[in-house]
C-alpha cells in the first residue's frame, strides 16, 4: 500500500535523523524506516516518527524506529517543534521513546541541549580477558572500548552478547580514545548496524563513566566524532547521578514529501 509521508532531515553533528510526519501505524515503523534508510537522497542514519504527546506537559512525542532512546534525535525534535510553532530560544518540552519522563530541550542560537535520562547502571563486561564498562541508559545500552581501534566484527560480537544479556532495544559499541570516539549502533526494530557520525547517548555514557572513575561532582567533556563534536555534562551527589545533559549544533533541512510502502492494513485499522 503506497502512502505519503513528510520527512524533515535533521543534522546533529552528522548523525542525520529523518523526522517523519504522517499517521504511520506503529507496526509499520520498521518497514518504513528501512525504506528511508535505504534512500540515498536522504543519507539518514536513523528515523523517528512524530506523534501527539501522551501527556499534557510536552509539545510532541517522537517514536524512534525501534523504540530506542536517542539524545541527538531528542535535540533535533526540540528544534523541529520550535520551528513548527514559531518559537525562538528557550525550553521546549518533548517526549521520546525510551525515556519515561518529559525531557526539556533548551535552544540557544544554533545549539540545542537536552536533559538526558540518568544512567541506570555502569557495570563491567569482560571482553577478551579484560573488563570494559557497560552503561545502561534504559532505551539503549552502550559498551565502551577505551583505546581500541574500530572493528566491526568485534562490535557485532559484543552487540549480540549484550543484547542476549539485557534484551535492550538498541546496543552501541563506542571505540573511545582521549577526545575522539567512533560509535557503532545496532537497533533491534530494524536490525540495522550503523557506524554513526555521532552518538548522543554514547557521548553521555563516556561522560558518566569518566565521572564514576574520577569521583568528580561535575564532569563535562567534548568528544570529536566522525561527523562533528558533541558535548555532555553529568553531575553526581553522594555517589549518585542527579543530572545529565547533551548539547551541540543542530541543522534542519526543508521538509519533503515521499512515497513509502505500508503493509496491508489489519482488519479495522485506518491509515
Amino acid at each position: 500500500m503506497e502512502y505519503t509521508v513528510l520527512v524533515t532531515m535533521a543534522d546533529p553533528a552528522g548523525n542525520r535523523t529523518a523526522l517523519v510526519e504522517g499517521d504511520v501505524p506503529q507496526r509499520a515503523y520498521g518497514s518504513v524506516a528501512s525504506q528511508l534508510l535505504a534512500d540515498p537522497s536522504l543519507g539518514a542514519e536513523q528515523v523517528g516518527f512524530v506523534c501527539p504527546p501522551k501527556g499534557s506537559q510536552a509539545l510532541g512525542r517522537l517514536e524512534m524506529m525501534g523504540g530506542e532512546f536517542c539524545g541527538n534525535a531528542s535535540r533535533s525534535f526540540g528544534l523541529f517543534l520550535a520551528r513548527a510553532r514559531g518559537l525562538g530560544d528557550g525550553e521546549v518540552p518533548i517526549e521520546i521513546s525510551g525515556a519515561p519522563q518529559v525531557l526539556p530541550v533548551r535552544l540557544q542560537g544554533e545549539e540545542a541541549w537536552v536533559q538526558m535520562p540518568l544512567p541506570k547502571s555502569i557495570r563491567p563486561l569482560v571482553v577478551a580477558g579484560r573488563e570494559v564498562p557497560l552503561v545502561d541508559l534504559g532505551g539503549i545500552v552502550q559498551v565502551i572500548l577505551p583505546e581500541a581501534e574500530p572493528q566491526e566484527p568485534l562490535a557485532r560480537q559484543l552487540i549480540a552478547q549484550v543484547h542476549a544479556m539485557t534484551g535492550a532495544p538498541a546496543v552501541g559499541v563506542l571505540f573511545w580514545s582521549g577526545e575522539r570516539m567512533t560509535p557503532l549502533v545496532w537497533v533491534k526494530g530494524t536490525n540495522s548496524f550503523v557506524w554513526e557520525s555521532s552518538c548522543g547517548s554514547g557521548t553521555l555514557a563516556v561522560a558518566a563513566y569518566v565521572s564514576q572513575q574520577t569521583g568528580q561532582g561535575v564532569t563535562a567533556l567534548s568528544l570529536r566524532q566522525p561527523g562533528g563534536t558533541l558535548c555532555a555534562q553529568v553531575r553526581r551527589q553522594e555517589g549518585r547521578f542527579v543530572q545529565a545533559s547533551l548539547g551541540g549544533p543542530v541543522k534542519l533541512e526543508s521538509t519533503v514529501a515521499l512515497q513509502v510502502q505500508l503493509p496491508t492494513p489489519l482488519a479495522g485499522e485506518e491509515i
